[in-house]
């Protein structure tokens, strides 16, 4: 995959400063992936519900509007958007936020969990394009986000509110409800034992072992991006939705699997509510005008 390799030599000249990584490969390389402008657009999300604060993450996909997880958006009270630079954070207060309406906290499995933010102060980062295919499956995808890190062996250990970039294979098209197939599945590869292998299919070995940066994503990665390529172009496809002990050992690591709801299934969605925000601003701004245009002529009428 061209985006990895083009990023790569990057990320190996980066320092050392989320998501679980591989026990064998520097942290640094995933800080200095999730460097490149193709995640510019990934932010921090800090929230406040009625009981505490808590953090997601999130993408811009256009100058006013950020697409994250529904369960990052459906109990908050306040939210705001941190994006991150070399020159340090840049804050935006969200004005209003929805999750789809048949998201319910009960069922991540259902395939529903994805939200929109929206901002009055316009990004200066270019928004993400929304993957609209429908060849998600065995690609190669680029997982970024703030949440939780450590490795497959240690499993989650602090959160630094670092952004992490890394890659996993996108292996499963799976929901209980919908289309059946609103949630991306990648498990969490071993870099040399295929034992832990979650998701083995027959004649399919490619994705046996991990790829040069596996990642699984962590609590804080909630609302972050999949993104993948086609044609040259990189696009999102994914919202970081859940994590899953396939293991069964109490311990996220490698072995187990995380979920991201498909974004090819919600692109309608997502322009209507975009349209929908913006529609009675127009509307009402054309109601002024006619009342105007009304005193005005009530006016010339009284002249005349």
């Amino acid at each position: 995959m061209k985006l990895v390799a083009s990023f790569l030599v990057a990320a190996l000249s980066v320092p050392v400063s989320a998501g679980l990584i591989r026990h064998d490969t520097p942290d640094s390389w995933y800080t200095g992936f999730a460097g490149d402008p193709a995640f510019s657009g990934v932010g921090l999300i800090i929230g406040d519900t009625a009981n505490s604060p808590y953090s997601c993450s999130g993408t811009v996909i256009s100058k006013n509007w950020v697409l994250t997880a529904g369960h990052c958006v459906n109990q908050a009270q306040a939210m705001s958007f941190y994006l991150q630079d070399d020159t340090g954070w840049r804050f935006y207060e969200a004005d209003s936020w929805v999750a789809h309406e048949s998201y319910s906290d009960a069922n991540l499995f259902a395939g529903w969990d994805i939200g929109l933010m929206h901002f009055e102060t316009d990004f200066d980062v270019a928004p993400a394009q929304l993957y609209n295919g429908s060849n998600e499956r065995f690609s190669l995808s680029a997982s970024a986000g703030f949440g939780y890190t450590g490795t497959g062996e240690t499993g989650m250990q602090f959160i630094d509110y670092q952004r992490r970039a890394g890659t996993n294979i996108v292996d499963y098209l799976w929901s209980e409800e919908g289309s059946g197939e609103q949630i991306l599945w990648s498990d969490f590869d071993h870099p040399t034992d295929a034992t832990y292998n979650a998701f083995d299919f027959l004649g399919v070995d490619f994705d046996d072992l991990a790829t040069m940066l596996e990642i699984m994503i962590a609590p804080g990665d909630s609302g972050g991006g999949v993104f993948v390529q086609e044609n040259g172009q990189t696009y999102l496809a994914g919202v970081h939705s859940f994590i899953s002990d396939f293991s069964n050992n109490g311990m996220f690591g490698y072995g187990d699997a995380y979920g991201s709801t498909r974004v090819s299934g919600f692109i309608e969605w997502i322009n209507g509510k975009i349209a929908a925000h913006e529609v009675p601003e127009s509307g009402s701004g054309l109601l002024v005008l006619i009342g105007l245009l009304g005193l005005l002529a009530q006016r010339m009428r009284k002249q005349g």
